[in-house]
């Protein structure tokens, strides 16, 4: 039977100090999906864009701590992720070396279906995507981020349906520091699953919903 450990947001400003517990390492080893969502950029020559709230980025070796600790497979859909721009994108999609990252870079990366084989030889589909902010991508041109409300994701879903074991979207949204999630949330992931996805997971809110 396949292990698959989704976790929420990572963001660390330094690793010096940083541990998991001896469970938490377990989860991890035994793992065949150990998905993370990377909530901001590491640290670059990029340019801070102009946005309302913080433009946040985190130690330059978090990629590395995090694969060493045995996450291989990494969300950058999120809203900092575009916080110095392409410069800053880049370079932290640069840093993974093991891990899949996914919902972020050229339209063809941000919007794909991701394909992970278990070691039973289960296939999982994963997409990525986050609410509009800075960086989503809109239109086929430029770098950015997987838009959760672009009609692309609705198309994924359908045409990935049948693809896969399982087939899961992975979204960052929602309202902060609320332990009930919007209507409107509830339906698009709900629409989700009447359209294939056999699960919705969503990160975020920095609590539980």
């Amino acid at each position: 039977m396949a292990l698959i450990n989704i976790f929420g947001d990572f963001k660390a400003n330094t690793i010096d100090q940083l541990n998991l517990s001896k469970e938490l390492s377990l989860l991890l080893d035994a793992g065949d999906i150990n998905l993370v969502n990377f909530e901001a950029p590491v640290v670059s020559d990029g340019k801070p864009i102009k946005k309302s709230g913080p433009n946040i980025h985190q130690h330059v070796n978090a990629p590395q701590w995090l694969e060493e600790k045995g996450f291989n497979a990494v969300s950058l859909a999120n809203n900092h992720a575009m916080d110095f721009g392409v410069t800053g994108l880049t370079k932290t999609k640069n840093a993974f070396n093991a891990a899949t990252v996914m919902g972020a870079g050229a339209w063809n990366e941000a919007y794909k279906i991701y394909e992970f084989t278990t070691k039973d030889k289960m296939k999982i589909g994963i997409i990525c995507c986050t609410h509009h902010e800075f960086g989503t991508l809109m239109d086929k041109q430029g770098i950015g981020i997987a838009h959760a409300l672009s009609p692309e994701i609705e198309r994924l879903i359908v045409n990935g349906r049948n693809k896969y074991t399982a087939l899961i979207v992975y979204n960052h949204g929602g309202i902060e520091h609320i332990d009930v999630p919007l209507p409107e949330w509830r339906d698009i992931y709900k629409l989700w699953i009447d359209l294939g996805a056999d699960a919705v997971i969503a990160s975020h809110p920095h609590v539980p919903q």
